[in-house]
């Protein structure tokens, strides 16, 4: 099975669900030439919000935003770190009716983990392709169910049921809505063997987030030296993590079009995480 069409842009999105998040989102994109993929953005969500909106913002509106973003880009493919299901166990339903079920089963994100936990007897359960890409954290772990909650909340729940974007291996590919698929930049940096310390202020933080921005250069990325330069100097990390979010997009692209019926059926359950 083919794709629809081929896709004109490529984002990758460094999602974060802070009470900060404009400040801690960042969004990278491109397109991709023959074999290679130019990077034409890296930015920060506060760089782009509209009026009456800064990085002071609170999540909601912040979160609204990152869905125009993804809604106005309709030949686009989205990677996004973000877990977009639970470990099949802990499924009462299938994954729509989960992703629409979700704010009203789920009142908080404190509830949402309780839930997650006792279902589980306090085990913290993995997803079968978050086992086999070896993600560190459960998607209820005490330092990430808060993006879980949030991100489908915020992002998935809206945009499945207003029919906006196609969430993919679990919704068929169409061409004329926006893809999003779930990736993992700490994957890619594994399969890469390029998992090295690169977050922080000290020289050698800096001098890993050079080394890993050359490496990727070396594989096909084509980025201009101002936004190389821009991901370098955060501190953070996330700027770089959004470029390593869009490059893994990128290299995803010929297993998306396998379709959806080459995924084996618990990833249709669960999600899968592509990198």
């Amino acid at each position: 099975m083919s794709i629809p069409q081929k896709r004109s842009s490529i984002y990758g999105i460094d999602f974060s669900a802070a009470k900060s998040a404009c400040k801690k989102i960042w969004v990278s994109r491109g397109r991709p030439v023959g074999n290679t993929l130019h990077i034409d953005e890296c930015f920060r969500l506060a760089d782009i919000v509209g009026s009456g909106v800064n990085s002071s913002t609170g999540r909601d509106e912040c979160l609204a935003e990152l869905r125009s973003v993804i809604v106005n880009a309709k030949d686009a493919v989205f990677g996004i770190d973000l877990s977009f299901s639970l470990p099949e166990p802990l499924m009462e339903e299938s994954w729509e009716d989960l992703v629409l079920s979700f704010p009203s089963k789920y009142p908080s994100a404190e509830q949402f983990r309780e839930s997650c936990r006792s279902m589980a007897g306090g085990k913290e359960l993995k997803r079968i392709s978050e086992i086999s890409s070896k993600v560190p954290f459960s998607v209820y772990n005490l330092r990430l169910y808060r993006q879980t909650y949030f991100g489908i909340r915020d992002i998935l729940h809206p945009l499945v049921r207003d029919d906006l974007a196609c969430i993919l291996p679990m919704q068929k590919a169409k061409s004329e809505k926006p893809w999003l698929i779930e990736i993992c930049p700490a994957c890619r940096l594994k399969k890469e063997e390029m998992y090295i310390p690169y977050k922080g202020k000290t020289d050698d933080r800096q001098n890993a987030r050079l080394r890993i921005l050359e490496y990727f250069l070396g594989k096909g990325l084509v980025i201009p030296s101002s936004l190389q330069e821009k991901a370098i100097q955060d501190t953070e990390g996330d700027a770089l993590d959004s470029i390593i979010a869009v490059y893994s997009t990128f290299r995803s692209l010929p297993r998306l079009e396998m379709g959806p019926d080459s995924f084996p059926e618990n990833y249709m359950v669960e999600g899968y995480t592509f990198f």
